[in-house]
Parts: C-alpha cells; sequence; structure tokens
C-alpha cells in the first residue's frame, strides 16, 4: 500500500502584539500620545481662539476697535515667552 504524503510548507504560527514582549508597554505608550494629541487639540483648537477672543471683548473698552489686534499681539507675547524658555531648559539640558 502507498503512501500519499504531500510536501506542505509548515505553518507558522502568527503572534499578535499582545504575546509578543514589552507589547502592553507600547500599547500604553500608543494611549498615552493619543490622548496628548486630544488634549493639545482640544485646547489649542477650542480653548485658544475662546480666549482671545474674550480678551478682544475686555480690550474692546480701551482701545474700541483696535482690541482684536491688542489682544492678538498678547497671544503672540506669550509664544514669545515660551520660545525664549524652552532656549533656557535646551541649554540647562546641555550642562
Amino acid at each position: 500500500r502507498k503512501e500519499n504524503r504531500t510536501i506542505a510548507a509548515p505553518r507558522k504560527r502568527l503572534e499578535t502584539s499582545a504575546k509578543q514582549p514589552g507589547a502592553n508597554t507600547t500599547l500604553k505608550r500608543k494611549s498615552a500620545l493619543c490622548w496628548k494629541a486630544f488634549a493639545v487639540n482640544l485646547i489649542g483648537g477650542g480653548a485658544g481662539p475662546l480666549l482671545e477672543g474674550i480678551m478682544s471683548d475686555y480690550l474692546v473698552p480701551l482701545f474700541g476697535g483696535n482690541g482684536l489686534r491688542y489682544s492678538l499681539v498678547a497671544g503672540i507675547g506669550g509664544v514669545v515667552h515660551f520660545w525664549i524658555s524652552s532656549n533656557h531648559y535646551r541649554q540647562e539640558l546641555v550642562s
């Protein structure tokens, strides 16, 4: 009697990322980055323009129609201060 032997490629078991070592920390890192991006977009896209508008409304009695202009200048002032502080932070990292 003849045996029917077929040659087949061995099947490799596909391992999911949950079974790989360090997958749990990778998942946590991805989730943390997702929440950070969500918070940055929520604050930057939602609260930023709202606060500029509120500041503009408060500056209209002082500067008239230029209230919006001065509120935007104040917002740019915050960016300049952040940039200056980042230079100091970079110098602290080097030393």
